[in-house]
């Protein structure tokens, strides 16, 4: 595996408690701080204002406030967001808008760690 996520401060938004628990407990078996686990888009942007963490992984595929309309709101909060997108199931469509928003990324469910370390970290050193 690449570079080290230890110590990193992450956010976790996805209406799936089961997809939240399996996420995290990969990420804290590599030292990754989950600052907040948030069920819906509006507990994310709310959550965003407050703990400012290092990276937002956000499922896209949730009901209310979707995936992508939370992030557009977290970058109108933080124009340099770190904002990684997931799913199980993917557009193409939705890619394109994702990546042309200022989403640093996107994650493909299941997680497999190494992809998920790289993301981080790319998402990280971004501009």
């Amino acid at each position: 595996m690449g570079k080290s996520i230890a110590g990193r401060t992450i956010m976790i938004v996805d209406d799936s408690s089961f997809v939240r628990t399996v996420l995290r407990d990969l990420l804290e078996t590599q030292g990754v701080n989950v600052i907040l686990e948030a069920e819906n888009g509006v507990e994310a942007i709310n959550g965003y204002q407050l703990h400012h963490p290092e990276v937002t992984i956000v499922d896209i595929h949730m009901p209310g406030i979707n995936g992508l309309e939370t992030a557009k709101e977290i970058l109108l909060v933080d124009k340099d967001a770190k904002i990684l997108i997931c799913s199980g199931s993917w557009y193409e469509s939705e890619i394109n808008e994702a990546l042309t928003m200022g989403i640093k990324g996107v994650i493909q469910k299941p997680f497999n760690l190494e992809g998920l370390a790289t993301s981080i970290n790319n998402a990280i050193d971004s501009k």
